[in-house]
């Protein structure tokens, strides 16, 4: 059986026509997932629940029989590489390339303590049984002991001459262990923090450590393709388990020690600790398995790999009985019609999606591309479609069939970016190859080639009379083109960083251009002279949109925010806050009253730029074959094969309301276009 599921979280109350309304207030849980490597794997010493840590910046809670979704920890700014559980499961702590290590309570998400102190990335933590300690290590060289309840450092471990790149703790928290890139493991006494044995063998680095229960058995796992175990007390190498493997990502033990587990890229495998045997081989993952862990009574293995999925294993069968992954991918581009009632979303997932916003209708796919999709471009009525992918190739469809009338192939790297002018007779693309190419759609024809960028070419616009491109690119300038010559007209020079993106106003007057630099400027198309500079953002600013009027100017952001700025003062008017990953593009309506951002969290967001509230988000689940809207309010329509990613949870607790007849209270047809249409009231 496959089940998984994972989750973005939003407040809502039980409708009062059930007679109750002063009920707890549920929430409602949308199982998607990690949408990055899973770095970090861990079980609760019950083995009820199991936890994983991803570079997605977040950490997961999972029901381990059931493979249901419980929580999500957020709150670090960098990648999670390490992730722990006390016994009971109360307790979930995680470290980050931030260089800090968060403590939560599994009920509710709230963080309950932060460690600060090391200076550098905190690659392992550990959890002792009753969750009292907190052990973390770090690429400083040092491990160190903290007291959970107050965040004081208790303790820290210095032996090491290189990074520590994994810790673990006896069960009874008396042994500390940390592993090192200088190729030793060191067994420590936690109170006093007295190094009580290293253990020298490995001729590369010591990526993982563990200890048994007890704290009488260890095991070291390295790059050199061996893993070891060893005996604390005496330091005495009792076995090596090798042979079957190149290289060992991360090791695990059970808690009576009498097995032991290694994790490769392409495998995980079971091994019998006494005699060196190896028992069983588990391969499932589609990309490399990062990490391992093996459940205290020895049942159970999960694996946490990098194609963002961790699966758990029944250890007697070598069954797969879970698999913890998401349904959507990340939304690389969003773009509107003209008249604002359609919009459309590119996907990592090869796919692009059709939403009638003004009807609700189910959302149309688009399939043809076979990389991800880049860039969304429309025709000024919605009749056309243009599609730029990383398969080197853009596609023009008729919008209203999904039909494909042209494939535009020239480039000879990636297509980062499409637009297209007003009435849908030419398109533009944009490569890394450091071109961009203007196209007739009619007949395929290539009309004009641009070059003069140095370097990759990020992001085009086309204006709608087709008589000026403006492209943007690596290295750090914009150029605005004749279309009929293929002659410069303007370099615009003042980003400090990559240009990722730009755009043209719909009366030709302006450029706006945004970059990693974290700013947008202002340009006149005319003279290319420099107007306006906006600042505020903290981050990347991936995605540039201009309202109609060209008073408004809307930015995405890597930090996860969109903003809506006046043009003229160079003020941010609204911030738009929610999205826990990059927002990659945004989209503006020509009359400025509906706001689109689109992020790598999988979600596409319709925001109010009255007040900077989120109305609605979108969400194209398992390439496109289901779909789901949702309200703040915890509202939905979507597929019928979408009802199985919805479940409501009572707050401050694990237990889910995962049934047809609380989802029903909430189902709700045509909410698309009537949140569109300002018709829907919560009900």
């Amino acid at each position: 059986m496959r089940v998984v599921h994972v989750v973005s979280i939003l407040p809502l109350l039980f409708s009062s026509t059930r007679g109750q309304a002063d009920q707890p207030r549920p929430e409602l849980v949308i199982q998607s997932g990690h949408t990055d490597v899973v770095t970090s794997v861990a079980f609760s010493g019950d083995g009820k629940y199991v936890a994983t840590g991803s570079d997605d910046r977040s950490a997961i809670l999972w029901q381990a029989a059931g493979g249901k979704y419980l929580q999500t920890f957020r709150g670090h700014t960098s990648a999670v590489k390490g992730v722990a559980l006390s016994g009971d499961g109360s307790r979930v702590v995680t470290g980050s390339d931030d260089y800090s290590a968060i403590l939560w309570d599994a009920a509710s998400g709230k963080q309950l303590q932060a460690f600060l102190g090391h200076t550098d990335l905190v690659r392992s933590v550990a959890l002792s049984g009753n969750g009292k300690h907190v052990l973390t290590g770090s690429f400083d060289g040092t491990a160190i002991l903290w007291d959970a309840v107050s965040g004081k450092k208790l303790q820290t471990f210095q032996g090491h001459n290189k990074g520590v790149s994994s810790v673990a703790l006896s069960a009874d928290g008396k042994y500390a262990i940390t592993g090192s890139g200088d190729k030793t493991a060191i067994l420590w006494e936690a109170s006093s923090g007295k190094q009580l044995q290293i253990f020298q063998g490995h001729t590369a680095a010591v990526l993982s450590v563990a200890l048994s229960a007890d704290g009488k058995l260890a095991v070291t796992g390295s790059p050199d393709g061996t893993a070891i175990l060893w005996e604390a007390a005496t330091g005495k190498q009792l076995q090596t388990f090798k042979g079957y493997h190149s290289l060992v990502i991360s090791v695990s033990i059970s808690g009576n020690g009498k097995h032991v587990v290694t994790g490769c890229p392409n495998k995980a495998i079971l091994w019998e600790a006494e005699s060196g045997r190896q028992l069983r081989t588990f391969q499932g993952h589609t990309n490399l398995a990062q990490s391992v862990a093996l459940s205290s009574d020895g049942k159970h293995i999960v694996t946490g790999s990098a194609d963002k999925t961790a699966i758990l294993w029944e250890v007697a069968s070598g069954k797969q009985l879970q698999t913890f992954q998401g349904h959507n991918s990340g939304v690389s581009k969003v773009a509107l019609s003209g008249d604002g009632k359609c919009v459309f979303i590119g996907s990592d997932d090869k796919t692009a999606i059709r939403w009638e916003i003004s009807t609700g209708n189910q959302p149309q796919i688009f399939l043809g591309h076979t990389k991800g999709v880049n860039s969304v471009a429309l025709s000024s009525d919605g009749n056309h479609v243009a599609t730029g992918a990383d398969d080197k190739a853009a596609i023009l469809w008729e919008s209203s069939g999904a039909k494909k009338s042209q494939t535009f192939q020239g480039h000879y790297d990636v297509v980062t970016s499409v637009a297209m002018n007003s009435n849908g007779q030419q398109i533009v693309t944009g490569s890394a190859d450091k071109t961009a190419i203007l196209w007739e759609t009619a007949g395929g024809k290539k009309l004009q080639t641009f070059k003069g960028h140095a370097s990759e070419v990020w992001s085009v616009a086309l204006s709608g009379d087709g008589k000026r491109v403006v492209t943007g690119s690596y290295d750090q300038t914009a150029i605005m083109w004749d279309t009929a010559s293929g002659k410069k007209l303007h370099t615009f020079d003042w980003h400090t960083s990559v240009v990722t993106s730009v755009a043209l106003s719909s009366n030709g007057m302006h450029v706006v251009t945004g970059s990693a630099d974290r700013t947008a400027i202002l340009w006149s198309a005319a003279n290319g002279k420099r107007l306006q500079t906006f600042l505020g953002h903290t981050d990347v600013v991936t995605s540039v949109a201009l309202s109609g009027d060209g008073r408004m100017l809307l930015t995405g952001c890597r930090d996860g925010t969109g903003r809506l700025w006046e043009i003229r003062t160079g003020k941010t008017r609204l911030i738009f806050q929610g999205h826990t990953r990059d927002v990659t593009s945004v989209a503006l309506s020509d009359d400025g009253k509906h706001v689109w951002t689109a992020s790598a969290d999988g979600t596409t967001r319709l925001w109010d730029p009255a007040t900077g509230k989120e109305r609605c988000r979108l969400y194209s689940l398992d390439a496109g074959k289901d779909w789901l809207v949702v309200t703040p309010d915890g509202f939905f329509d979507g597929s019928a094969g979408a009802w199985r990613f919805v479940s409501y949870r009572l707050p401050g607790t694990l237990q889910l309301l995962d049934d047809d007849a609380t989802r029903k209270q909430f189902y709700r047809p045509g909410l698309l276009g009537k949140v569109w249409a300002g018709e829907f009231r919560e009900r």
